[in-house]
């Protein structure tokens, strides 16, 4: 598994970007609820109550009902006595209507039951441009969240990046204390036998076998570095029970290119991170976004008009609705807000406030932007000038450590000289190994302050 292999499992699993995404999918849900708002909104509902008098109530409605019908028998009398015209066959039915009133008022129903309908459609014509702009607020929120994914994308690429490179370090260190015990054993068993024939001394052979203890104690630990660094690269990609597969192999750390060892431009790497650092694009963003609510919230000094038509329908003690029991309402309404306890103000200068604040956290963001590429590209050119000196120095002293074998195993060289030439060659590779780790590690951290790396993902 290379690097890019690594990455690119990362940016397929890694839980944090799949949250990324989400956020993404929120960003867009409240841009489609901003635009709600140009639109008329419909509703209707239907209600049905149902309500049991009490005997006071029923008492009284009869004894209005009774009162009522004696007023009518007595209204009819006077008006067939005015006109003469009062004879028993008028008396007859002025008292039959009373009779029959009076029955009805002693055999009311004990319930009322109440249906009501209605459906409404309301416009909002006019608030001061505030859904003008809070719709172009979550618009430019949307486009935020698309770039919050890509700078989550960088800072994923490069703490991917971090643990494998410290894997390949690790396991180059592995190799190296492998290869330094291994000396070391040989050295001891050659020293073994001669001492068995009386040409070798205790001294050497306690001197070996300090020195294999060594290499296996640092290959101990090089063994729990790279063990270590699998279980940080496991969780970035999200892998099983999070380690690495026993038979996942990290690719060799092979020799530096020729443009590695090439100095680029500041200029055109400031040039290129201005213009691709999802980041700053950000901030630049949000700086729109918060102009956005400073010019939403001066719209609460504006009146607001709003458009309704309505129907509406009630019945009692019947559930059937006809054309006969809907009305009609049209209406208009304006609105403006004369006095809120200074609350406008107040919301007016909280949107000043915010857009202020990120003002200066987006120069403060370019500034950072800017620390960042100009230390990469130090850390390039350091890293440049230390691997040419290791791996002079790995070369010297891998020719010390042979000339100096060759001369104890000649009897011209001493012990001491032997042991301190495999550590400074043993060193020497360890220091060329980091050196090289850091090369890689520093052109990758630049290709990320400057956002490089995201083109890699736009190509997958």
């Amino acid at each position: 598994m290379d690097l890019v292999d690594a990455q690119r499992l990362a940016i397929a699993n890694n839980p944090n970007l799949k949250a990324a995404e989400a956020r993404i999918t929120q960003a867009r849900a409240r841009t489609i609820q901003a635009a709600s708002a140009f639109f008329p909104q419909v509703t209707g509902g239907v209600s049905a109550s149902k309500t049991r008098l009490s005997t006071k109530q029923l008492d009284a409605t009869r004894a209005a009902i009774l009162e009522a019908a004696r007023g009518s028998l007595l209204g009819s009398i006077g008006q067939l006595a005015q006109f003469g015209n009062i004879g028993n066959g008028e008396l007859f039915r002025a008292a039959a209507v009373t009779g029959i009133t009076t029955a009805s008022a002693l055999d009311i129903d004990e319930t009322d039951e109440i249906y009501v309908a209605n459906i409404t459609a309301s416009w909002l014509l006019f608030d001061g441009f505030q859904r003008e702009f809070n719709y172009r607020a979550a618009r430019i929120a949307n486009k935020e969240s698309k770039a919050g994914y890509q700078e989550a994308q960088r800072l994923l690429l490069s703490a991917v990046a971090a643990a494998y490179y410290q894997a390949q370090l690790a396991r180059e260190n592995i190799e190296i204390a492998e290869a330094d015990k291994a000396f070391n054993e040989r050295l001891l068993k050659d020293a073994e036998a001669a001492r068995s024939l009386g040409a070798g001394s205790l001294s050497d052979v306690l001197n070996f076998e300090i020195q294999r203890n060594r290499a296996s104690a640092s290959l101990i630990d090089a063994k729990r570095g790279l063990e270590i660094a699998r279980i940080g690269l496991a969780e970035l990609i999200a892998a099983p029970d999070g380690v690495l597969p026993e038979n996942t192999k990290l690719a060799p750390l092979h020799p530096e290119l020729p443009g590695e060892m090439v100095t680029p431009d500041a200029n055109v790497l400031l040039d290129y991170a201005f213009k691709s650092r999802p980041d700053l694009l950000q901030a630049d963003l949000a700086t729109d976004r918060a102009d956005a609510f400073v010019k939403s919230r001066r719209g609460a000094y504006l009146p607001t008009a709003a458009l309704s038509v309505s129907r509406d329908a009630a019945n009692f003690n019947d559930l059937d609705f006809d054309s006969d029991d809907w009305s009609t309402t049209f209406g208009l309404s304006v609105t403006y807000t004369f006095f809120n306890g200074g609350r406008r103000w107040a919301e007016l200068q909280e949107a000043k406030g915010l857009r202020e604040e990120i003002l200066w956290t987006d120069e403060a963001l370019r500034n950072q932007a800017k620390r960042e590429v100009q230390t990469s590209l130090a850390n390039v050119r350091a890293a440049q000038q230390s691997l040419i000196l290791q791996r002079s120095n790995a070369e010297l002293a891998a020719r010390n450590r042979d000339l100096v074998e060759r001369g104890y195993d000649a009897g011209q060289d001493s012990l001491v000289r032997l042991t301190q030439a495999e550590r400074d060659f043993t060193g020497a590779r360890v220091q060329l190994a980091l050196a090289l780790v850091s090369l890689r590690s520093a052109w990758h951290d630049l290709r990320t302050a400057t956002a490089e790396t995201l083109e890699t993902v736009e190509n997958w």
